[in-house]
């Protein structure tokens, strides 16, 4: 199977964004500053789209007619350095922090993957750890959809009915039984906020499959030079259009979820059409091979970069809060940091998990039992029509029937006991809704301002503690200058 340098740009571009949001917060920036490390976070769904596209272009390229091999792949990809970091967030909050640990059912939720159906959970068991969730639970639904979704008319259709649903169903879910949970959750950390941002992936890979033929997506000089002329004109049309309706829908919020995602499906596609050196290269591809572990490990740096930054400030006077200066400063911090715990967890701990769920599925034959017919991307125009008529495709969906009962069955459980979430508090119930809306707003321009003030305060202190600090060596100086005057001889 070819591998697209691309693809692992993108994810390195994608880690970068996140590496700036979580920059920008610890160095305290406000108004446009923050406004630009807060775009960070679109990074997430950059990753879900460059996944979408990957295990899309993955699955027809090997053919394997068995889903248990791809599962197998999946689990044993993320679950051994999710693991480590639920060990170590157990050890930083509660063996060093002296905290109160997570009862046995939020830790066995994050071992089944299954903490991203609970608001009290979904960020607990490991930080940044939410996004793990809705990717589990994406692989989860991934089979079911990879069969209905074959051609690009098909994800099209499915990414503009599931957003227009979904930004209906999260957004507007004041008339719904779940309208008691978090916003926060319910607008953008649970799989259903997400979903949308999933199927454009697929666009993108259907859309790449369809302009590019496989023969010449590799950009070697054996291409035609019309069709590459082409390729690139259209490649800076996409990405010009792309970062058009970024700029446009700044800054980043809930509610342009969905319109960030398109210009980055548009910006994914103009990458797949062509590698701009710009964003993939060398570096990029490295950071982006090691993106799984630096999302990972980051959080956990977190004291020492804010440390760091301290040190900085008292001792040197380097004015790094507040500033694009120190917003830079804390992003090579966290980058730094991360890429060196990575290439120390990326061959130790991610690399076997992969080569063992390989040597699984070879144990099990499960690599070796080929669908009837190769597949021709470049030609085919359905990855699995010549599988509609087979007694194994048949069978497959039967099984795939089944399983997808007992998983509906469960999210039916989920939503029944977020009724019981709401029901918990009956004054949300019997409170006007509007008044309801009225007091958060309230009670959330309260909390901005104190927020502001208690950094203004932490700036003041810092500068208390700068000027101590020169007070307290003035004062030894000062000692210093009276002995030496007393040792000297008298006369």
């Amino acid at each position: 199977m070819k591998k697209f340098q691309f693809l692992d740009s993108t994810r390195g571009i994608a880690v970068l964004l996140v590496l700036l949001v979580h920059s920008g917060a610890v160095s305290e920036l406000f108004g446009i500053k923050a406004a630009v490390a807060a775009f960070g976070q679109r990074g997430v769904q950059l990753f879900y789209e460059v996944s979408a596209f990957s295990l899309l272009y993955s699955v027809n390229a090997r053919g394997e007619s068995s889903w248990r091999a791809f599962f197998i792949r999946r689990f044993f990809r993320i679950a051994p350095l999710f693991y480590l970091s639920m060990a170590a967030n157990w050890v930083a909050t509660v063996w060093i922090g002296k905290g109160s640990p997570l009862t046995a059912g939020a830790y066995l939720s994050g071992i089944l993957f299954l903490f991203g159906f609970h608001p009290d959970t979904i960020n607990a068991v490991a930080p940044a750890g939410w996004s793990i969730a809705v990717e589990t639970t994406f692989y989860a639904l991934f089979p079911l959809l990879a069969l209905a979704i074959n051609s690009l008319r098909r994800a099209v259709t499915l990414t503009a009915v599931t957003t227009l649903g979904c930004f209906l169903f999260c957004y507007h879910a004041h008339g719904l039984p779940i309208h008691g949970l978090p916003s926060e959750y319910l607008e953008f950390l649970w799989f259903p906020a997400q979903a949308p941002v999933f199927c454009m992936g697929f666009v993108a890979y259907y859309a790449w499959k369809d302009l590019v033929p496989t023969d010449q997506c590799d950009f070697c000089p054996l291409c035609i030079p019309d069709s590459r002329r082409a390729r690139r004109i259209a490649s800076a049309i996409l990405m010009g259009a792309g970062l058009a309706v970024l700029a446009a829908s700044f800054p980043a919020s809930n509610h342009s979820l969905y319109v960030d995602s398109f210009a980055l499906l548009l910006v994914l596609l103009a990458l797949a059409l062509w590698p701009w050196q710009l964003f993939v290269n060398p570096l990029t591809a490295w950071i982006g091979k090691l993106s799984y572990s630096v999302y990972l490990v980051h959080p956990y740096l977190r004291a020492a970069v804010s440390a760091a930054l301290d040190w900085l400030w008292l001792r040197h006077s380097v004015n790094v809060f507040g500033t694009y200066y120190g917003l830079i400063l804390t992003l090579g911090l966290f980058l730094s940091g991360s890429l060196l715990i990575a290439a120390f967890t990326y061959p130790c701990i991610e690399k076997p998990g992969i080569q063992l769920g390989q040597w699984i599925i070879q144990r099990w034959h499960l690599s070796s039992r080929r669908r009837q017919a190769p597949i021709d991307l470049a030609a085919t125009p359905n990855d699995f029509t010549h599988m509609t008529e087979s007694e194994q495709l048949q069978l497959l969906k039967r099984r795939l029937r089944a399983s997808y009962f007992a998983w509906m069955v469960s999210l039916a459980c989920m939503l029944g006991f977020a009724v019981l979430y709401h029901n918990d508090d009956p004054q949300k119930i019997d409170r006007p809704i509007a008044q309801y809306r009225e007091q958060v707003v309230q009670y959330q321009s309260q909390l901005d301002a104190l927020s502001a003030g208690l950094l203004q305060n932490q700036r003041e202190l810092k500068d208390t503690q700068k000027q101590l600090l020169q007070v307290m060596a003035d004062y030894r100086n000062a000692i210093e200058t009276i002995k030496r005057l007393q040792s000297r001889p008298p006369g």
